[in-house]
């Protein structure tokens, strides 16, 4: 592919199922073994990515499209095979990268992040979308990607695209857009889903981009600021980050808070014992806390909003200070006291002499 041929590719679950444009250019691929082929299983069923492309098309209908399909409708995509995605498009000097998904997992954002990085130094315009629960997201909050979020306020018209300006993060990660206008019988529920604001972004710049003229990041940006809808001060204030209660789909594992010295002892009894087990904290070991938002990061519904997310055997928190929250957020509170180890579950109380000690009660608390 021609560096200057104006192209938009849709990483997602394939563009199927639903009517575009007449004349709209498509090729179908897909990620089967690592490697991009032609995707020859199409399905008469709306596909999430036809959506997605049904709204950039209705604007823009004379960019070529390219789906890469990275996962089956109604499933789960998968890093690696959003990573061979990406890896296609920086081969292809692809103009626009559209991605209504991304990885809510700290860990696994490596995975992506130097590719997408190159392809921001190569002039590759991005847009991802943010998970639903407005936590963070990626690509969506990755230096270079227009990161986007629904108005799940009512605030902006229908297309309508402003900037959230109390985002804790860079500018161009907090886009905020609008879509309420109907994509066909049958289909609803549109408005207020991230994944579907986001190709309103994309369409603005798929215009830019065929308007004739190169479109840099730097000019999209500037264009999307002049752009921007006014909205009354604090009309999405508090909407990012923010941690629901107790969550019907969590999962079911342990919780823990460990005191900050005690912290990497205990871990390496999980570690020896092949357990997988995910540290966030707020001193510089594993998954930060200030990802989150200081203020409210050990808020009620944080722990298990993180439980329902990250893949782990376990999870452990540790803080500056033991967080007042309830067993029902976390299961077991360890801390140092007069040379031993308290250890406090819902129960009661019990007291240690060791780590190791601590270690056998917590297998056997969670068995």
């Amino acid at each position: 592919m021609e560096k200057n041929q104006k192209s938009l590719v849709i990483i997602d679950d394939g563009v199927y199922g639903v009517s575009l444009p007449e004349g709209t250019k498509i090729t179908h691929l897909k990620i089967s073994g690592g490697r991009v082929i032609k995707d020859r299983e199409p399905t008469p069923e709306p596909t999430h990515g036809a959506l997605c492309a049904a709204i950039i098309l209705r604007v823009c209908p004379q960019i070529p499209v390219i789906s890469i399909k990275i996962m089956e409708q109604g499933t789960a995509g998968d890093i690696r095979r959003l990573s061979a995605a990406l890896l296609w498009c920086l081969e292809n000097k692809v103009t626009l990268v559209h991605m209504s998904l991304g990885t809510l997992v700290y860990e696994l954002k490596d995975k992506i992040e130097d590719t997408v990085r190159k392809l921001s130094e190569n002039g590759t315009l991005m847009v991802a979308a943010f998970h639903n629960r407005n936590i963070p997201t990626w690509p969506a909050a990755f230096p270079g990607v227009f990161g986007v979020r629904g108005d799940k306020r009512g605030v902006l018209e229908n297309r309508g695209i402003a900037f959230d300006s109390g985002f804790p993060g860079n500018r161009e990660n907090s886009l905020i857009a609008c879509i309420s206008e109907s994509l066909g019988e049958g289909i609803e529920d549109i408005r207020y889903a991230n994944s579907f604001a986001a190709p309103v972004v994309t369409a603005r710049l798929a215009e830019m981009a065929v308007s004739g003229e190169d479109i840099t990041f730097e000019k999209a940006l500037t264009v999307l600021e002049r752009e921007a809808a006014l909205y009354p001060e604090g009309a999405f204030e508090g909407m990012y980050c923010r941690f629901p209660g107790k969550q019907t789909e969590e999962a079911e594992i342990p919780v823990l808070w460990i005191e900050w010295e005690l912290l990497a002892p205990i871990y390496g009894e999980f570690e020896k014992d092949g357990y997988d087990v995910t540290v966030f904290s707020d001193r510089g070991e594993g998954v930060p806390l200030a990802l989150y938002g200081q203020a409210e990061c050990m808020a009620e519904g944080f722990p298990r909003t993180m439980a329902g997310i990250y893949p782990a055997d376990a999870l452990l928190f540790s803080t500056g200070e033991r967080p007042g929250l309830p067993f029902s957020e976390i299961d077991m509170y360890v801390a140092g006291e007069a040379g031993k180890i308290r250890v406090s579950v819902e129960a009661g109380e019990r007291v240690f002499a060791s780590e190791g000690e601590v270690f056998l009660f917590i297998k056997e608390y969670f068995a």
